[in-house]
């Protein structure tokens, strides 16, 4: 700095940086002296022996100087790092003279110091340096320059760094260390919006150091704070987590997630930055969760939910955060004990997140990952073989005494053993057959006598205990089947007396709905074959029907037909084809009598059953019997909501399995028609089922009809808006929930657009789709429905899906034509000359408003091709077509209601199509002109050449004279330019029907006789005008224009 201030010259600070490290390493140690004596001794050696002797003596030198001229020291290091180039070069040395000028000021500013004999005290001036030290800062915090304000900001963070240090230290934090931070507080929050993405950057930096950084500091922080000091310090906590959530800047926001401070507040705003779109951000706060926050700190949900996020293979960075989260923080604080992890994140309720932990544990303890195998490099030598010990040790199942967390452990860890090692591990892991069943019957005991304790008298924590207790020994009975089901069961004795076991509680109505699956399933995988697993299935339906073996419930009829079309359900779930065997063909008599039930739980367990039966059934049967049943059933409107949708769903079953062999229709009623009524009922639940079914049956191409299509978008834009705000979230993954089904339709239609056929159905439904909407809009409703929103998003999801097809098949022209936008707006202009009359004003000029609102490169794409349409008009281009609709709308509206709004949309529309036509015959090549050969008719030729002058007369406005400019001869028109710039295309006819008047004419009697004879009666009853209403539609109108009467006139080749 002495040399700056005497050359005038920036010197090189490569010296410099290797003098302020190795200075402020020594100066850090005697800051940071540890308080046992042996361990000063130690360390005064070290420093002894290592420290430069001229450091050495200006560290003394220093303790002598005057407070003030260390002061201006300090500051001319300052100034000179604040002005030195913004240059990367530089960017070491100045952080070792901001961090040496920072640490030299904390140092000089703590006061009186004893020596080391304890005899002759060291007195500095108190505050001197660190006063103008922070008013430097503060002062440059507000520079012009975006780098000094960075470096300002820099130098605050690395004051408050050290001045937080030296106060742990001495245990001044006890006496409200927070009041020395506050001005730091206030320079730093204003930098944290600043305009330059460098000093928010840094301002984030410097804010982690005004908090203290561990949790019983941060406890004793926030008990130190009174009413002014907490002002500060949640406004810089407020601006860290706006930074961390609204942050354009990635880096920036993930420094916020770093420089939070960790309390009950701002935990579960860093869960939702785990679930932030850059992976960056999510993997440094799952950093976060790893360094800085104990798993007994966090509630279980919170557990739960880092693992839910962090665990997923959607993005292998954040998986392999977690998994360092969860290795190297959770297990390493629970001295790698699985178990003791797994009671902390609940296996009863979050039984597949438990799955996913074990099964990660045992591949990062086993190597197996690739991906995985750098997780444990954060960890000691000891530490990571002592987690890899605790994957491989062979734990024992402990019958006598079974927790959740173990036998979910155990179950999960035999379950996912490789084939090789399967044998000799389980039989190692397992015990036999026969102790399992002995341990599965007596938690069985313990599972019933905790029943019957909880529907006993007791108080409100008393049945919670006794809840608990049942849920608990519920859980590790079914863990316990499935051990069943993967040890050795080959030993008949032990495979008997399981057998009857599950035999015994699927007979029992005691046995809780949970273990009914587990049990049929535990049936099919220990039977050597499938049609011993349904006999014997059978013979336990017989007994439930004939009573079973509780007597006591043999007059229970409701109970026994439920527990019996339970167990029936499960069954045909878990088998492929139906047995020879009378009990399985008995089957529908069983089935039967529920669906006539009057109970509406029977009807619909009983048409759940008949659809599974018919699945497995021979189609013949399905389309003669089982099919006419279900529709008739969900056509029913007295029919419960419930059992209906359960017929839906069959039917839809029927019609995915049997592609071919069952009819669209039986006796008169048909599924489509059946489907778009129940589309449009007024019952949530109905609707709901009814659109998945629909989605499933257009995507496999059992279901093209536009008008159901078109139901179906709207129930996704309108009516699913409406059914989703009092949904239950816990109930996604129901059929019939509105979240499930807004989540299937979300990738029904890109995926529904990837075909040409799809396509196709999908622009057609723009039409019912429109009619649809009126229905909705009817007066009296007061519903508002986003008609453009569905419109746009037919023509996205269509172009999407040709611009995929293009990609998919690997075309080297990338760039492709769509039609969907013209197409689209050809149908809303056919619903517009079609329904004109019935349509309310406001849906008109709503969609008036939609047309004009098309992408005029969409249109300009399509006016090549000439694309048919299925009706009279065939050849027709789609923008001819447009163009003569557009002008009956134009039309229809100004002899109706003359709508500045209408016609205003409807006129931009026009000067776009004008504008494309006119491009289009600049475009046409002489052989369609006049003048040149035609390769459309060459041998047509033309009555009026070029120049021809004709003179019109327009009703209300008189006559106006024009010049035939064009000729096509693809189409045969005239175009004619009048002289007040209008142009209009007519034919042969309609030229003829106007008065022309060539160059030669120039008499004025001949003018006068031709003008006679035009306008005699006898030639308007010969002239074309009448036969397209000229009469009726072109009466006068002030308010309507001559260029309006003229596009009425202008004839397309329609």
């Amino acid at each position: 700095c002495r040399e700056t201030s005497k050359s005038g010259e920036i010197p090189k600070f490569g010296g410099v940086e290797a003098k302020a490290a190795l200075l402020r390493k020594e100066i850090l140690a005697l800051l940071l002296k540890p308080k046992s004596k042996k361990k000063k001794t130690t360390l005064k050696k070290q420093n002894d022996e290592n420290i430069d002797p001229a450091i050495a003596g200006s560290i003394d030198s220093i303790n002598r100087e005057n407070g003030e001229e260390i002061a201006r020291w300090i500051l001319q290091c300052v100034d000179a790092s604040f002005g030195s180039p913004n240059s990367s070069s530089f960017a070491g040395s100045i952080d070792c003279v901001l961090q040496l000028a920072s640490i030299l000021s904390c140092i000089l500013s703590q006061g009186p110091k004893e020596n080391k004999k304890g005899s002759k005290a060291i007195h500095f001036h108190t505050g001197i340096p660190k006063q103008i030290l922070v008013k430097r800062a503060i002062e440059s915090s507000e520079a012009e320059l975006d780098h000094i304000r960075s470096r300002s900001c820099r130098l605050l963070g690395f004051y408050a760094k050290y001045s937080n240090l030296a106060l742990l230290e001495s245990g001044a934090c006890k006496n409200s260390p927070i009041g020395t931070m506050e001005p730091l507080a206030k320079a730093i929050l204003p930098r944290l919006t600043d305009k330059s993405q460098i000093v928010r950057s840094e301002a984030i930096y410097a804010s982690q150091y005004l908090f203290l950084s561990n949790l019983d500091a941060e406890k004793t922080e926030k008990e130190s704070r009174n009413g002014k000091e907490t002002t500060w310090i949640q406004k810089i906590e407020e601006a860290l987590l706006q930074s961390a959530a609204f942050e354009p800047s990635v880096a920036n926001r993930s420094a916020a997630v770093q420089s939070l401070p960790i309390n009950d507040k701002t935990i579960p705003f860093l869960l939702e930055r785990v679930r932030d779109l850059k992976p960056k951000v999510r993997v440094d706060t799952l950093q976060v969760f790893k360094e800085k926050v104990a798993v007994q700190f966090l509630s279980e949900e919170q557990r739960i939910e880092l693992l839910r996020c962090g665990l997923t293979e959607r993005c292998p960075l954040t998986h392999a955060a977690a998994c360092k989260m969860l290795c190297c923080g959770w297990m390493k604080s629970l001295k790698f004990d699985v178990i003791n992890l797994l009671d902390h994140i609940d296996p009863i309720g979050n039984e597949s997140n438990c799955e996913i932990v074990i099964k990660t544990l045992l591949s990062i303890g086993k190597n197996n990952d690739v991906q995985l195998t750098n997780v444990l490099q954060e960890l000691s030598d000891p530490e990571a073989r002592a987690f890899r010990e605790a994957m491989k040790r062979n734990i024992e199942l402990e019958v006598d005494n079974l927790s959740v967390s173990s036998v979910l452990f155990h179950r999960v860890r035999c379950e996912n053993l490789c084939e090789s090692e399967r044998a000799l591990e389980l039989s190692r892991l397992l015990p036999d057959l026969p102790v399992i069943c002995d341990c599965f019957q007596k938690h069985l005991d313990l599972l019933m006598a905790s029943k019957v304790i909880d529907d006993a008298d007791m108080s409100s924590d008393d049945a919670d205990f006794a809840g608990s207790i049942a849920e608990a020994e519920c859980f590790i009975c079914l863990q316990l089947l499935h051990l069943a089901c993967v040890t050795d069961n080959h030993e008949e004795g032990g495979r008997r007396q399981l057998h009857s076991l599950l035999r015994n509680l699927l007979i029992s109505l005691d046995t809780p709905d949970d273990l009914i699956e587990p049990c049929i399933k535990a049936i099919n995988i220990t039977h050597d074959s499938e049609a011993d697993s349904i006999r014997l299935v059978a013979q336990v339906l017989d007994e439930i029907v004939a009573g079973g073996s509780e007597k006591e419930n043999c007059g229970d009829d409701f109970f026994l037909q439920m527990r019996a079309l339970s167990v029936m359900s499960i069954l045909l779930e878990n088998i492929h084809r139906l047995s020879e065997d009378d009990s399985i063909q008995s089957m529908p008599g069983l089935i039967l009598p529920a669906i006539l039930s009057t109970n509406p739980k029977l009807r619909e367990q009983g048409v759940n059953c008949i659809g599974k039966y018919s699945l497995l059934s021979d189609p013949q049967i399905v389309n003669d019997e089982f099919k006419p049943l279900l529709l008739k059933i969900a056509g029913n409107e007295d029919e419960n909501q419930e059992v209906r949708g359960q017929a839906v769903l069959a039917l839809c079953d029927i019609h995915l399995v049997f592609a071919e062999e069952v009819k669209c229709s039986n006796e008169g009623i048909d599924l489509s028609s059946l489907l778009l009524s129940l589309l449009n009922h007024s019952k949530k639940g109905i609707v709901v089922i009814a659109a998945e079914a629909c989605a499933k049956l257009f995507y496999v191409g059992r279901l093209r009809d536009p008008k159901i299509l078109a139901c179906l978008i709207l129930v996704y834009f309108d009516k699913l808006a409406s059914y989703s705000d009092d949904s239950d979230a816990d109930q996604v993954n129901d059929v019939g929930s509105p979240v499930r089904l807004e989540q299937l339709l979300s990738l029904f239609f890109p995926a529904y657009s990837m075909k040409g056929e799809n396509r196709k159905v999908l622009l057609e439904s723009v039409s019912p789709l429109l009619d649809s909407v009126r229905q909705v809009i009817l007066p009296g409703n007061k519903k508002s429905v986003s008609v453009g929103k569905m419109l746009d998003y037919i023509c996205t999801s269509v172009m999407n899906g040709e611009k995929q097809e293009l990609d998919n098949l690997n075309h080297i022209e990338t760039n492709f034509e769509s039609n969907a936008t013209v197409s689209t707006m050809v149908a809303i202009s056919d619903f517009l000359v079609s329904q004109f009359s019935e349509l309310q004003h406001s849906y008109i000029r709503n969609l008036c408003k939609v047309l004009a609102s098309a992408n005029v490169d969409d249109i300009k794409q399509s006016k090549n091709h000439n694309i048919t349409t299925n009706t009279a008009s065939c050849g027709v281009s789609l923008i001819q077509r447009l163009k003569k609709n557009i002008d009956e709308i134009e039309s229809m509206i100004e002899s109706s209601y003359s709508d500045k709004v209408c016609l205003g949309s409807l006129g931009k529309l026009i000067e776009i199509l004008e504008s494309i036509d006119s491009d289009n015959e600049d475009d046409t090549d002489t052989d369609e002109s006049m003048d040149g050969g035609s390769s459309i008719d060459s041998s047509f030729d033309p009555k009026f050449p070029i120049g021809t002058k004709i003179r019109k007369f327009f009703e209300g406005y008189g006559y106006f004279e024009g010049t035939v400019i064009k000729f096509n001869k693809k189409y045969q028109l005239y175009k004619i330019e009048y002289g007040d710039g209008d142009k209009e295309e007519l034919t042969e006819e309609e030229l003829i029907a106007s008065r022309i008047a060539t160059d030669n004419e120039t008499n004025l009697e001949q003018t006068s006789a031709i003008d006679k004879s035009f306008g005699s009666d006898a030639h308007m009853e010969q002239s074309p005008l009448k036969n397209i209403g000229m009469e009726d539609s072109l009466e006068p109108d002030t308010q309507c224009s001559k260029s309006s009467i003229r596009r009425r006139l202008v004839h397309s080749p329609y």
